[in-house]
C-alpha cells in the first residue's frame, strides 16, 4: 500500500504542476470554460475541478 500511496502523490503533484502551468498560460481560457461549464452545463459545480485536473 506504501507503493500506491507514493504513485498517487506523483501523481497528483504531477497534474497539480500541469495545472499550474496551464492557468499561468491560459488563465484566461480555463476560466473561461471553467465559468462556462459551471453556468450552463454543470449546476453541481463538479466540473471545473475536472478541467482543472
Amino acid at each position: 500500500m506504501k507503493l500506491l500511496d507514493a504513485i498517487a502523490t506523483k501523481t497528483t503533484e504531477y497534474f497539480n504542476s500541469v495545472a499550474g502551468k496551464m492557468l499561468a498560460t491560459n488563465s484566461y481560457m480555463i476560466y473561461s470554460i471553467a465559468f462556462t461549464e459551471r453556468t450552463w452545463c454543470c449546476p453541481n459545480k463538479h466540473h471545473p475541478v475536472a478541467i482543472v485536473r
